[in-house]
């Protein structure tokens, strides 16, 4: 067993203590602890609780009252004020909520805000002419080639020669606008799913934390949103866009010019094979492209079974599951093969049914061309221009079709991307137009007093998370004053990390409100009421890049001095760990801090919020996975840093508030005790069973 809490390996029969990789001692509870002074006595010392009923006096708590009193709340005038205009935006320049819209709407909305891209889609829109034409203008070509073989000697070669030029000149034309289309369209498609990706993440972030409550907006499936929406819209608003407008050109061109030149041959035809030529070209191609999509989407989960083995690999090779592992993914896999056979079978017969029926319109077109040409009722030149325009063109013009973006995939896209836009509630990430309303009489909004330290005041909160209907808070009333060192403690579930939650405004109380300096937080803009607070959750993340990064993140690196950086991890244990890498600051976390281990994880989460000398300190298990003596180093360094500074401590050790001010116990989302470890111990109730 591998233990922080020291209760837990009482009766051990072994104990070794380690330091830097070094056997320290070795030997049971009692013989351990009867070597005073040593590793493991100093460990059980910090852990120690005490448990007698009477306060000691100290030094300190006259010093501390002394500088409470001298920094006393500032009077109302003290405040500073802002306009509504400049912590709220007008409601021209909010952000308006998008329901989801048809096709037809998106499209013309997004189309609407390519203002700047108007330039590339002119050349797209030429380009796409272009390209198209050539169908059209081949079939006239060709027929004239064709006819011309009734001629001979110098007159078939004259006319040939000519001919041919006209080919070589509509194949650079077709070239240069394909080239014209492809850079327009790419370099207009890339800018735009820039510019949206971009809004789509910032949109995302900026959600409160109660929008990630929902499964139905889990981080994987936001992830993959993020991936896949806006190369859908580059699919709608680029490229692929163009090949369904070549095609629509290309149909307009051949059907132009084949009733020029015999509109009943042109009608016939047109009625009975184009719309099976289109969709035997669309299809034949679509087909190909979703066949590998389909198959990858009947193999998700075995890939998803993979994943889940690979990343549990220790697991896997603790239990010696390797071989029942790969028997699970075996059957997965020929589950999976005959799902896509059943899939294949009649997407296969239509494949098959796409490709012949060309050849029928073919034979049909060719049987009553030739009826005409018996009849005297067309040249040869006026069947082929007719027979090429619309065979040759309509199998061109399936074939761009199916490039064309899925309609249903993209208008969920556009929905989806236009519907995480904030709206008025939203707007300032958490300052509710209830708020703004409030304070719109007297045109200002308060800032954050400029002073340290805060009193926070909840009164009657009652609060129950959007995803579950069992309130948590209830009715839940107390004081924290400024400068105070106050603890929160109780059993799991009694609301401890919720209150954090609260005080963050990760969340807003469904009745109740919560006062910091006698101002309700909502009357706070959100981004510089934050500014003021430093939170150390339990499970502290770090993003990749170097420790240096990771403690800075928050505030400006550029006029922090080295000094206040190596002061901050000094005072969070860190500083010695960190200049002892060959890299020192510069060394790389790897992802999501892979590269150091929980507890320099958390004390480097502890550096980053003491750097930032916030007025409120908020501790939500922040020494938890940390040792007794590190523990116990971090708390000095919290009471030492703290003076005036409120500090607000959720903790389940109770070794790590038995000095704080005032301490809150939690039954049931109710303050059930409140006083200090003396009073609360005299008191014997909850917070006495807690620590006996």
């Amino acid at each position: 067993m591998i233990a922080h809490r020291l209760s837990t390996i009482k009766d051990a029969d072994n104990i070794v203590v380690l330091a830097k990789g070094k056997v320290l001692q070795q030997g049971t509870h009692e013989s351990l602890l009867s070597e005073e002074g040593g590793a493991y006595w100093k460990l059980v010392k910090a852990q120690q609780l005490a448990l007698e009923t009477e306060q000691p006096f100290e030094h300190d708590e006259v010093e501390k009252s002394e500088n409470l009193s001298e920094s006393g709340v500032p009077d109302k005038e003290a405040l500073e004020t802002i306009t509504v205009s400049e912590a709220t935006a007008s409601d021209e320049d909010l952000p308006k909520t998008s329901k989801p819209k048809s096709f037809l709407k998106s499209f013309g909305m997004l189309l609407a805000e390519q203002k700047r891209n108007w330039n590339g889609y002119l050349i797209m829109l030429l380009s796409a002419i272009g390209a198209a034409s050539s169908s059209s203008i081949q079939a006239y070509l060709f027929a004239r080639l064709f006819t011309d073989f009734a001629y001979w000697g110098e007159y078939l070669r004259t006319s040939a020669n000519f001919l041919c030029l006209m080919l070589v000149v509509v194949a650079a034309g077709v070239g240069l606008s394909y080239f014209a289309l492809g850079w327009s369209s790419n370099t207009v498609s890339v800018r735009t799913t820039t510019i949206y990706r971009k809004e789509y993440f910032r949109n995302i972030i900026s959600k409160r934390v109660s929008f990630f409550d929902s499964e139905e907006n889990s981080i994987g499936m936001l992830t993959a949103r993020i991936a896949t929406d806006p190369t859908q819209l580059q699919q709608l608003l680029g490229i692929n866009m163009a090949m369904v407008f070549i095609s629509i050109f290309n149909v307009i061109g051949c059907v132009t010019i084949s009733f020029y030149f015999g509109w009943k041959f042109a009608l016939v035809v047109i009625c009975a094979s184009m719309p099976i030529i289109l969709a035997g070209g669309y299809y034949r191609v679509r087909y190909e492209v979703e066949f590998e999509a389909r198959n990858n989407k009947v193999f998700a989960e075995s890939a998803k079974f993979a994943t889940e083995a690979i990343r549990a690999t220790r697991t896997v090779a603790s239990l010696t599951l390797e071989h029942t592992i790969c028997t699970r993914y075996d059957k997965l896999l020929q589950n999976h093969i005959k799902k896509s056979f059943k899939a294949a079978r009649f997407s296969s017969l239509v494949f098959a049914a796409s490709d012949s029926l060309v050849l029928l319109c073919m034979a049909f077109a060719l049987w009553y061309g030739g009826r005409l040409l018996a009849n005297y009722e067309y040249y040869p030149f006026n069947f082929f221009v007719i027979y090429i325009a619309i065979i040759q063109g309509s199998m061109a013009a399936g074939q761009w079709l199916s490039f064309g973006p899925n309609i249903a995939q993209v208008s969920a896209a556009a929905n989806r991307i236009q519907a995480m836009r904030p709206n008025k509630d939203e707007y300032d990430n958490g300052t509710s137009t209830s708020s703004i309303s409030e304070n719109a009489n007297n045109l200002k909004i308060e800032k954050i007093p400029l002073r340290r330290g805060a009193d926070i005041e909840f009164k009657n909160i009652t609060f129950k998370y959007p995803t579950r209907n069992t309130p948590v808070l209830q009715d839940l009333s107390f004081t924290i004053q400024h400068g105070q060192f106050a603890a929160i403690v109780g059993p799991s579930g009694s609301g401890k990390t919720t209150i954090i939650s609260l005080l963050e405004r990760f969340y807003e109380s469904q009745s109740g409100s919560i006062l910091y300096n006698s101002s309700p937080i909502s009357s706070y803009p959100l981004k510089q009421y934050r500014k003021s607070l430093s939170l150390v959750a339990q499970e502290p993340y770090l993003f990749r890049g170097t420790i240096r990064n990771n403690v800075l993140l928050g505030i400006d690196p550029e006029t922090t001095s080295e000094q206040t950086l190596h002061q901050a991890c000094q005072d969070a244990g860190i500083h010695s760990f960190i200049t002892s890498l060959p890299e020192g600051y510069n060394t790389d976390v790897g992802t999501a801090g892979v590269a150091l281990s929980g507890g320099q994880k958390q004390r480097i989460s502890i550096a980053r919020a003491l750097i930032r000398d916030p007025d409120v300190l908020l501790l939500d298990e922040a020494t938890s996975s940390l040792d007794s003596e590190t523990e116990k180093e971090v708390q000095e360094v919290f009471e030492r840093t703290g003076k005036g500074r409120t500090m607000v401590v959720v903790a389940h050790r109770l070794s790590t508030v038995q000095k704080a001010d005032i301490i809150f116990v939690l039954r049931e989302g109710r303050v059930a005790e409140t006083g200090n470890h003396y009073s609360l111990l005299k008191a014997r109730g909850l917070y006495f069973q807690m620590v006996c």
